[in-house]
């Protein structure tokens, strides 16, 4: 059997694993972010976009958008506050149309194959489309940053 067929499967195994370790790396959501109403929620297939042609491992999750973050996945979702995007752009694709290819500041890159993605896109970009304002908020128990909307810390639970 050739080294290069083994080493290329070897390959393919491992961004595979790789990227059901980002999608299952997530954690549930808290009380408060669950009780919240997303503007939008549907299905996508999600790919991790940096791992380059070796990111055929496509993974159907849904992808809900809420105000001030969205989530990718289900039992344990990743979740990415608009703060953390870097970019979001359209990309046309020749076998799946439309994909969107969102990079976070921290250097991760996600493509969603979305049935609408310029809807989804404007979303993304606008922050979840909120207009208000109000500043977040740390925990005075676990030092965390939380969306304004929240009562309680979305990590310790404790009260705003």
């Amino acid at each position: 059997m050739d080294g290069g067929i083994i080493f290329g499967g070897f390959l393919a195994v491992a961004a595979a694993a790789v990227l059901v370790c980002f999608l299952l790396r997530g954690r549930k959501l808290a009380p408060a972010e669950a009780n919240l109403t997303p503007l939008m929620s549907t299905f996508c297939w999600v790919s991790l976009g940096n791992l380059g042609f070796l990111a055929h491992g496509n993974f159907r999750v849904r992808l809900t958008i809420y105000p001030d973050f969205f989530v990718l996945g289900f039992s344990s979702p990743v979740v990415i506050r608009f703060s953390e995007l870097a970019n979001v752009e359209l990309r046309e694709s020749f076998l799946s149309g439309g994909q969107l290819c969102i990079n976070t500041a921290a250097g991760i890159s996600y493509r969603l194959a979305v049935k609408h993605p310029d809807e989804v896109a404007k979303l993304l970009r606008t922050g979840g489309g909120s207009t208000d304002k109000q500043s977040a908020w740390t925990c005075s128990e676990c030092r965390e940053e939380n969306p304004p909307e929240f009562e309680l810390c979305w990590k310790c639970q404790t009260a705003k």
